[in-house]
């Protein structure tokens, strides 16, 4: 809507600039009134950071406290930031369980992606291990017959010992923003990234500028508009996103809008828009979407022999973890992309047929071997925001 004062060419008599100058301050006192309430109902204003006290808690933590490893287990990546996990602490040991209260639902309808966090949550613990004083045996999946324990981790004293993957676990964050594709990531860097490979995960490249990662790259759009048309994957995935300050320090996890990649300032004034349904969420994901895979210069996939084997898909979550500490490391950002992975599920779970998962394998290129963890790889071209992290006092029994 114009001004009104803006349509005419000679000034308005006295009183009439006088009451235009009082309606207008009105509309303004107004406008910034309700500005001011829409900050302070979503927390933009009076809002406290303790959702991200746990980011510091783990360099503060003391060797010898077992205690010190759950701070660093909280800080492993999780899907759309779910933490679903629960640390159960007795002597010499720590066993580490799924919540499955903190599912996706439809959009991880067999729990792969739940327990690939749980293996993130996991190889912290390895990694600080050694810093705070720890030797740490692992168990994976020691009971089978309990279907929440994913492992158990022996600890006994030992000395403590530098670990360059430790000094950048409070550094590691999921960059989901534009990253510079005109920087090719050098070999050295895949060389040794695929140097983990072993008889349970192997890692497959693929260029952006080569014809797999072509495909990959136009099959992960098209999965994500078939994720975006499927009311109960938008659904699933949306009752994660935190479109608010407030929200976001009542739940201190799920997505928002200052981690999604979107530029600073747009982030910053989204509270004071009125919220977002799924389908528009779903809507801006796919431009955020187009934008990621345009901008990596490099995708990979982490492979498996079996896709819904729980043991693969925890030791699968933890070479991701691994792997995205040693980007951290190495100046790299990194960002998954599990579109594909997660239409592969979905249509498992609807019995239908699912070219997607052929197109996986093709893309793999590896017989017997499974994809079933995606992700970019690039030099960031800005910094992004940590995401919040449920205290220690809500994980542990």
């Amino acid at each position: 809507m114009t001004d009104p004062s803006n349509e005419v060419q000679v000034p308005p008599p006295g009183a009439w600039k006088r009451r235009a100058l009082l309606g207008g301050g009105a509309v303004l006192a107004g406008t910034a009134a309700a500005g001011l309430w829409r900050a302070v109902s979503t927390g933009m204003v009076l809002q406290g950071d303790e959702a991200f006290h746990p980011w510091q808690a783990w360099a503060r933590a003391l060797p010898g406290d077992p205690l010190s490893l759950v701070a660093a287990a909280i800080l492993a990546s999780s899907p759309h930031n779910t933490q679903p996990w629960i640390f159960v602490l007795r002597d010499g040991r720590i066993d580490v369980l799924a919540d499955t209260a903190r599912s996706l639902g439809a959009m991880d309808p067999y729990g792969r992606e739940m327990w690939q966090g749980l293996g993130a949550a996991i190889a912290n613990m390895q990694v600080a291990a050694p810093v705070r004083g720890f030797a740490v045996d692992t168990q994976w999946r020691p009971n089978p017959a309990d279907e929440a324990l994913a492992a158990r981790l022996l600890l006994r004293a030992a000395p403590t010992a530098h670990s360059p993957l430790a000094d950048v676990i409070a550094q590691r964050s999921t960059n989901r923003a534009a990253y510079d594709p005109s920087r090719a990531i050098p070999r050295s860097v895949l060389e040794r990234l695929s140097a983990d490979d072993d008889e349970h995960v192997r890692l497959a490249w693929l260029p952006a500028d080569a014809a797999p990662g072509r495909a990959f790259a136009a099959a992960t759009l098209s999965g994500t508009q078939q994720i975006s048309a499927d009311p109960d994957m938008v659904a699933a995935g949306h009752h994660w996103f935190r479109a608010s300050p407030k929200a976001l320090a009542q739940h201190r996890d799920g997505i928002s809008t200052p981690t999604s990649g979107i530029p600073p300032l747009v982030a910053t004034l989204s509270p004071l828009f009125p919220p977002v349904d799924g389908k528009t969420a779903g809507e801006y994901w796919l431009r955020s979407t187009r934008m990621q895979l345009e901008s990596a210069p490099m995708y990979a996939m982490l492979m498996v022999r079996d896709l819904y084997d729980r043991r693969g898909q925890l030791l699968a979550g933890a070479r991701w973890q691994r792997t995205h500490l040693q980007l951290t490391e190495m100046g790299l950002a990194a960002h998954p992309l599990n579109q594909l992975m997660e239409v592969v599920d979905r249509d498992r779970q609807l019995a239908r047929a699912s070219p997607t998962s052929a197109l996986l394998r093709r893309l793999g290129g590896q017989p017997g071997w499974h994809p079933t963890f995606a992700f970019r790889i690039g030099f960031p071209t800005r910094a992004v925001p940590k995401s919040p992290r449920r205290p220690l006092t809500e994980v542990i029994t």
